[in-house]
């Protein structure tokens, strides 16, 4: 995902419209979204489709939301890139054999990675939106040279189909090597394979510079809510400049899944076959006894999801401009809404926040390292509060639970701090890194 951390201070519970249909009751669901919004968690717009209908669709927010809002969908983009490689792999333009170096030999190991090392994020190439000069790049026009220059100098990781390593980079390489297969900047390319077929209106690549009607503004929550940057189209391309409706891009996912208009049944079974959990451009999410196929974003503070569960018929997808809660929880929300009563949503529970003293967040001053974490954070006060700043990320407010215990909830971060050792312990995910103070306090 494109990161970045996260808005102004926004008031009143507005613009809270939904839509459901065969006098499906969704009362829990709706009371869960408009809970979140007067709370200041989340604003955005959910749909789920079953059997290709809509059976549910609500915009909900702390600002002004109305259905039919376009969001930028940040990694979800992959999905539709991941769809226009297997286009040409089907017309006989490309296989997934074939190797880089036929469009860009000067990129590192090109006579080694293939199409489908690129696709399942398992060709090496250095990750560029995890380097530490990320943030300067993300708001600035590119081109091609510029970027596979960048790509170069990057170099790679490991040796190709080694392991499985999430990269932007290798997206932007896919994008870059549709613009020279078809000869039309990527944009025309999704309007030509994609939206146009499927007569998608409101799905494009956004235009940094030439915001269209509908667009929402995204923010980013640092101890208030501020607009979160804007990253120029030409940085994520393929790998997440698409941006959508709620609406379209669960019609998206139903096309792709189930009516074969984009790509053969046999090469979405390809798409859906897993590697390390990741496909060609999608993965899999369990819920319950079902599993869904198909992606996460985020991009400068639009958080997305987007799945189809085949067993159940249905697609959920939902989209936010703002979050400052976990989206795991919305999720799980909105699917037991779609495969049930809904009756077992139960309302978030915050974990209490105690006030400390600036002397008392001051303590925990500077940066952390390890060596099987691949980032050094940096932990620092600004004005009243305490932030973490991860190389190449955004800062972000990490908010007091006790006195050496904080959490950032938008990312399910929990870091606990041990001063005595000069350590943090940082857990996301169920994964736990222990991180080493170097040099003094400030």
């Amino acid at each position: 995902m494109f990161k970045t951390i996260q808005l102004v201070i926004l008031i009143s519970l507005l613009g809270c419209s939904s839509r459901s249909v065969n006098g499906i009751n969704h009362k829990e669901l709706d009371n869960y979204l408009e809970f979140v919004a007067k709370k200041e968690k989340a604003m955005g717009e959910t749909i789920i489709l079953k059997k290709g209908k809509v059976f549910y669709q609500k915009a909900y927010g702390f600002k002004d939301q109305k259905m039919g809002s376009i969001f930028r969908i940040g990694s979800i983009s992959k999905i539709f890139t991941a769809v226009m490689i297997m286009k040409e792999v089907e017309r006989g333009n490309l296989s997934l054999e074939t190797k880089l170096s036929k469009f860009f030999p000067q990129l590192p190991n090109a006579k080694l990675i293939t199409m489908e090392h690129l696709l399942r994020h398992r060709s090496g190439l250095v990750n560029f939106t995890s380097l530490p000069n990320y943030l300067k790049i993300a708001p600035i026009k590119q081109t091609e040279s510029s970027l596979i220059k960048m790509f170069v100098k990057n170099g790679v990781e490991f040796n190709p189909g080694k392991k499985h390593k999430y990269s932007n980079t290798g997206y932007v390489v896919l994008s870059l090597i549709l613009e020279k297969l078809h000869k039309k900047p990527f944009d025309e390319i999704l309007y030509h394979e994609i939206a146009a077929p499927l007569k998608l209106k409101d799905t494009y690549i956004y235009k940094r510079n030439e915001p269209r009607e509908h667009e929402l503004i995204s923010y980013q929550y640092s101890g208030s809510w501020e607009k979160a940057i804007n990253t120029h189209e030409s940085v994520p391309m393929g790998a997440g400049a698409v941006a959508s409706t709620a609406n379209e891009l669960a019609r998206f996912l139903w096309s792709l899944f189930n009516e074969n208009k984009i790509l053969k049944q046999e090469t979405v079974v390809k798409m859906k076959t897993l590697v390390d959990n990741y496909g060609l451009g999608i993965f899999s999410v369990p819920f319950n006894s079902s599993k869904g196929f198909g992606h996460t974003g985020g991009i400068d503070g639009f958080i997305s999801i987007g799945f189809h569960f085949a067993d159940l018929d249905t697609v959920v997808v939902n989209l936010t401009n703002a979050l400052s809660m976990k989206m795991n929880d919305i999720t799980i929300a909105i699917l037991s809404s779609a495969t049930g009563s809904g009756k077992d949503i139960k309302l978030p529970v915050e974990e209490k926040l105690i006030s400390l003293s600036l002397e008392e967040k001051k303590i925990f001053e500077g940066t952390y390292k390890s060596k099987t974490f691949p980032l050094d954070i940096k932990i620092f006060v600004e004005g009243k509060e305490l932030y973490a700043q991860a190389t190449g990320q955004g800062k972000f407010i990490l908010s007091p639970v006790s006195e050496d215990a904080f959490i950032f909830a938008p990312a399910s971060i929990r870091i606990n701090f041990n001063s005595a050792k000069n350590e943090l312990q940082l857990t996301q995910s169920g994964q736990s890194f222990i991180l080493k103070r170097k040099g003094s306090k400030r």
